[in-house]
């Protein structure tokens, strides 16, 4: 997930028109973002509940509308998608099926 984090609404609906209009995602983060980092990886729990709702409805390179969350104003882009089922199943496998499915089938 990239995101963008601004204390004020006006400033995020600016910052959305701009994203619609084209600009790139990234240099609007990098310019305006007041949060720490500008590119996560999340999972579900990590973030409050209106953070993920958000998140984890986003297609790849999907962005999201301006919402409000934890004293100010998000704008996310999902850069990869999670294959929650995918990752369940992984989980069951003893650790010798997890090791064999991350190794690649040929060196070279």
């Amino acid at each position: 997930i990239q995101q963008i984090f601004v204390p004020e609404e006006n400033q995020a609906k600016e910052l959305k028109n701009k994203l619609d209009n084209g600009e790139d995602f990234e240099s609007l983060a990098a310019n305006y973002s007041k949060a720490s980092q500008t590119t996560i990886t999340i999972a579900r729990g990590d973030k409050d509940q209106t953070y993920e709702e958000v998140a984890f409805n986003l297609g790849n390179d999907e962005i999201s509308d301006v919402f409000a969350d934890n004293n100010g104003y998000y704008i996310l882009k999902c850069l990869n998608t999670y294959m929650e089922s995918e990752s369940e199943a992984k989980k069951k496998l003893p650790a010798s099926e997890k090791l064999k499915d991350s190794m690649p089938s040929t060196l070279t």
